[in-house]
């Protein structure tokens, strides 16, 4: 059997670690034991499984990290306008991306076009004009 070192992403999960026995030559015992979020725990194949199925382990500042400059799971519905500028910054998406982005929501559409002149206003730049007619005649 072999050893994984985890780090607990949820708020906390109950597992079972391997501790001696109390009596001389006895056999290893498992006891229950509860880590908290944030925790780095070594569990056997066993738990890593379960603690697999339940999504319980991982680090969720670094997912939180990958999934803002992973455009495919961006949620443009979701993120505030510096979020969204941060979005444009990072990943600097074609036009049809960046409009993609307000889906069919004019109250994101208007979000997502005030980031766009946002980001242009800091580079010394106009928002790119497909952007702002695409964005601005789906706000209608």
């Amino acid at each position: 059997m072999s050893e994984h070192e985890v780090k607990i992403r949820i708020g906390s999960h109950t597992y079972f670690r391997e501790v001696p026995s109390r009596t001389k030559g006895g056999d290893p015992v498992r006891k229950i034991a509860v880590a908290r979020q944030g925790e780095t725990i070594t569990v056997d194949d066993e738990e890593y499984e379960r603690g697999q199925d339940l999504d319980a382990f991982g680090d969720p500042e670094a997912e939180a990290a990958a999934s803002a400059s992973d455009p495919s799971s961006f949620n443009a519905a979701l993120a505030g306008e510096d979020e969204l500028v941060e979005y444009l910054r990072e990943n600097e998406p074609n036009v049809a991306d960046t409009v993609a982005l307000a889906g069919d929501d004019p109250d994101v559409a208007l979000r997502v076009l005030r980031a766009e002149e946002s980001l242009a206003a800091e580079e010394g730049e106009e928002p790119r004009e497909g952007v702002r007619k695409k964005l601005e005649k789906l706000a209608e």
